[in-house]
């Protein structure tokens, strides 16, 4: 058996090892980067989520004391039986309250509560965070991966 010795064909070996070597590389590094990308945006639908529901909570919790009267300029510094509230402050000019739940981590929302003579004669408007709550009571922080959704209505 004769063995041709082609010296034109010394090094294809290397180079195909290289081109094949270039491209499971290529192919791996869009995989990572496509799952970065999918990493990210599950995080920011994450926290967006619980930015809604807090504020969900937070609509919920001012309907309740609605429904139990605490929405008077007498009765507004009543105990509550809803979440972690902070401060509940009355504006007797705009018949406005204003009060902070916080609920779970950071997550807090930002509750306002106006009382009107005319229709429509309730607005409630919750503004939910995901990362607000500060060592004070109030939904106040600031971050710059914070995100807000809010819920309004007029009744």
């Amino acid at each position: 058996m004769m063995y041709k010795n082609d010296k034109n064909s010394k090094g294809y070996t290397l180079l195909f090892a290289v081109i094949v070597a270039s491209v499971t590389l290529a192919i791996g590094v869009s995989i990572l980067t496509i799952s970065k990308k999918e990493f990210i945006l599950s995080s920011a639908a994450r926290e967006s989520s619980i930015s809604f529901y807090v504020a969900d909570d937070g609509f919920e919790c001012a309907m309740y004391q609605n429904d139990q009267g605490r929405f008077t300029p007498t009765t507004f510094n009543l105990p509550w039986d809803c979440g972690n509230h902070g401060p509940i402050t009355y504006d007797s000019v705009g018949n406005t309250y204003s009060f902070d739940v916080h609920f779970s981590g950071l997550a807090c929302a930002k509750v306002t509560v106006v009382k009107r003579n005319s229709q429509p004669y309730t607005i409630v408007d919750s503004k939910g965070y995901n990362l607000a709550w500060d060592s004070t009571r109030f939904c106040t922080n600031t971050s710059p991966k914070m995100t807000e959704r809010a819920l309004y209505a007029e009744f």
